[in-house]
């Protein structure tokens, strides 16, 4: 590591302002050709610019942030800003770098903001996860619209897969653990869903599918509506297949209809979540 730089001011108030270099560093079990960035710091600010990640395979980060400090330590009512350009760095890096565990993979890129305060931050961004594999399930490209503040989070994602596409909309308040969802899919080719081949075995259909919900992670609400006009599985041909689903806190309601062989199939039903298991 090669630090460059000068000490400017008071013995007991001085002012750092230099370049950080390093190659061929390793961090967290992740390889990186380089690592550079611009520092200055004094007991009253910090401010990193020119900053960059270059992984050893493949990718690259650029970034840069600053903020004031209250006697070298953050002040949470100071305000900050930070920015990050990421192209093309392995997912699975980055989550050794957090020291995240999740069977995701792939290419991420995109751009991420954020500024405010620390008791009142503010974010926005754009990222894309392409030639990804997740929990299983092979992924043409995952991207995500980020727009964070005022106390709530908004996702806008699309995910286009061999079997089609999804579109999702989330808004979650961590404070009161409150969320608004919605989740559309239209013609999704079951055929070519891995994980639910390896699950179910043989499943052909195509499935349309919204769901909506508003309420909170303790008293969670939920609406689906499913529909596949011709599922094939296990041998059996199920026709205009129709479910709706209705969860309201501990207490889902479901009822489905469909056609087999031309008798006509109807089944209703209730669910109660207690804790440890669910009573029909």
């Amino acid at each position: 590591a090669d630090l460059n730089g000068k000490v400017s001011g008071a013995i007991a108030d001085p002012h750092f302002d230099g370049q950080l270099s390093l190659t061929n560093a390793a961090f967290s079990q992740t390889q990186w050709k380089s690592v550079r960035a611009h520092i200055a710091v004094d007991s009253r600010s910090v401010a990193i610019s020119d900053g960059s990640l270059v992984n050893a395979a493949q990718g690259r980060m650029a970034f840069a942030a600053k903020t004031r400090l209250l006697k070298w330590s953050p002040d949470p009512n100071a305000p900050f800003s930070a920015h990050a350009h990421i192209d093309q760095i392995s997912a699975t890096d980055l989550e050794k770098l957090a020291q995240l565990n999740y069977p995701v993979e792939g290419l991420l890129s995109g751009d991420l903001t954020a500024s405010g305060t620390q008791k009142q931050p503010q974010a926005v961004g754009h990222v894309a996860l392409s030639k990804a594999v997740v929990y299983g399930e092979p992924l043409s490209l995952c991207a995500v619209d980020i727009n964070a503040g005022q106390q709530t989070i908004h996702l806008d994602a699309s995910v286009r897969a061999p079997a089609g596409t999804l579109t999702a909309k989330l808004a979650y308040q961590p404070a009161p653990k409150h969320y608004d969802i919605a989740v559309n899919t239209d013609g999704l080719a079951l055929d070519k869903v891995q994980v639910l081949q390896r699950s179910a075995g043989a499943v052909t259909g195509k499935l349309s599918a919204n769901i909506s919900g508003s309420g909170t992670i303790d008293n969670p609400n939920l609406t689906a509506h499913l529909q596949i006009p011709d599922l094939d599985m296990r041998g059996e041909t199920f026709h205009q297949v129709d479910a709706q689903l209705d969860a309201k806190g501990k207490h889902t309601e479901f009822h489905l209809n469909s056609n087999v062989e031309q008798t006509s199939i109807q089944a209703k039903g209730t669910v109660e979540l207690k804790i440890g298991r669910a009573s029909c």
